[in-house]
């Protein structure tokens, strides 16, 4: 296990409009505040959204896409400086009218109600570094991978990264 502290600067508070994209509305914010890490939660209501799952035995995203209404019971994630630019890596849980919930990592979503609370950090986050480990996604990524390497298209990340 590794970890590391970090302080709490300020907080800030993100209201999303009708037709605003979730992820894209929380970069925007952080990038308009200064923002250099933090970690968020919200809630609100979404459609058009594409979740992915990563298959931790195959070593691959899937994704799954919605149209339809759905409540965002659960937003979580944190958002870090990759190449110059703020990037939220985020997770959410969703539920359909019937109630029935599912989660995974948000690619993208069109909110029609959305609110975003995040404590931003003291101190600078990079998501190369290692110093802050648990930012770092790639880690859960296998080292064993054979496969030539594949950029995300969203993220720019190594999706075979070996420098684990």
């Amino acid at each position: 296990m590794e970890y590391s502290t970090v302080g709490v600067d300020e907080r800030l508070f993100v209201r999303l409009q009708d037709g605003e994209e979730l992820r894209a509305g929380i970069e925007q914010a952080a990038s308009d505040v200064g923002a250099e890490g933090s970690w968020f939660i919200g809630f609100g209501g979404l459609r058009n959204a594409t979740l992915w799952f990563f298959d931790q035995q195959e070593r691959h995203y899937d994704s799954i896409h919605f149209e339809e209404p759905l409540e965002l019971t659960f937003c979580v994630g944190n958002f870090a400086c990759v190449d110059g630019s703020m990037f939220a890596h985020t997770h959410v849980t969703v539920a359909d009218m019937e109630g029935n919930s599912i989660g995974g990592h948000l690619e993208s979503a069109e909110v029609f109600v959305g609110e975003v609370y995040a404590d931003l950090f003291d101190e600078p986050v990079d998501r190369e570094s290692s110093a802050t480990p648990v930012l770092d996604t790639r880690q859960w990524l296998s080292a064993d991978i054979e496969a030539s390497p594949e950029t995300h298209p969203e993220t720019g990340f190594n999706l075979n990264h070996t420098d684990v």
